[in-house]
């Protein structure tokens, strides 16, 4: 009996690293070989089967005769025992693929009779990209405390919806289902912040915080001013605020008085206007 050396193909696929959606050039290395005891007779064809969601740009190996649209690569020439025959397919990734894809290449042909070992798989991991995505969230004005609760907004450029929480809880609250509902609290500075978890297409948005103060309301105390003679030397006037917090005096009527610090001091005949004023600070409104 006379056993003839008989070649047995063998096909492994493989790539390096992990690949990434959105990546161009990605690429897959196809070997082909005979473990077999001769040499290889005939067309020996590879078929590679890509992935969903990737899309192969080339497909090539020095011998090999390839046709892109059908993944395809033929050759004739003799494979002898122990050799192999290197491939290389480029593939574009795009934005769908799940994180683990498979990768499947097939070898038949060449006088084979062995076929158990004609197909290979290459699990491949696809880092998931998510679109960036930025929040606009305009300057929110000062507010006086006992105000009734106010809505702020915001937008997301990926057009999802914008949350909304305070980094000031003993100032100011947020209610409502996005948050979008303020509440003073107390006087001091209140600082809301617009956050957008995003979602399998979109990364989280950058948060954005915006801080207005919440202000007290202060009246002021001037009494009625006498009315003087023209002539009258400088006299002083005096006014207090709610607040504690100083005074100042100005005239309506620079030409019938004038005004420096709290002495008013008089130029003609005339109606003199004073006007007492408290500029406010970070916890009192401005008063007139």
């Amino acid at each position: 009996l006379t056993v003839s050396p008989m070649p047995d193909l063998t096909v492994v696929v493989s790539h390096t690293g992990n690949f990434t959606q959105g990546q161009t050039g990605a690429t897959y290395s196809i070997s082909v070989a005979n473990s077999g005891t001769g040499p290889t007779s005939g067309t020996v064809t590879v078929v590679d089967t890509l992935p969903a969601g990737m899309t192969a740009t080339a497909m090539s190996g020095a011998g090999w005769s390839c046709t892109l649209a059908t993944l395809t690569c033929t050759r004739s020439d003799a494979l002898a025992a122990g050799g192999s025959f290197p491939l290389s397919l480029t593939v574009n990734v795009g934005y769908t693929p799940p994180f683990n894809v498979t990768d499947t290449a097939r070898v038949s042909g060449g006088g084979e009779i062995n076929t158990a070992n004609d197909l290979s798989s290459d699990l491949t991991i696809v880092f998931q990209v998510h679109t960036p995505q930025t929040i606009t969230f305009a300057a929110l004005s000062n507010q006086l405390l006992g105000t009734p609760p106010f809505t702020v907004s915001a937008t997301a450029s990926s057009g999802l919806t914008v949350s909304f929480n305070s980094q000031t809880t003993a100032v100011c609250t947020v209610s409502g289902a996005t948050g979008s509902t303020v509440t003073m609290v107390s006087a001091g500075t209140c600082t809301i912040q617009a956050t957008q978890a995003g979602n399998t297409t979109y990364a989280a948005a950058p948060s954005v915080n915006q801080s207005f103060q919440v202000q007290t309301p202060q009246t002021i105390t001037f009494g009625a001013l006498s009315n003087q003679p023209f002539g009258t030397a400088p006299f002083v006037v005096s006014a207090t605020a709610s607040s504690g917090l100083a005074v100042s005096f100005n005239s309506q009527t620079t030409l019938v008085c004038t005004v420096s610090g709290a002495t008013v001091t008089l130029v003609s005949v005339g109606t003199c206007t004073i006007q007492a004023t408290q500029a406010g600070n970070t916890n009192y409104a401005a008063a007139t």
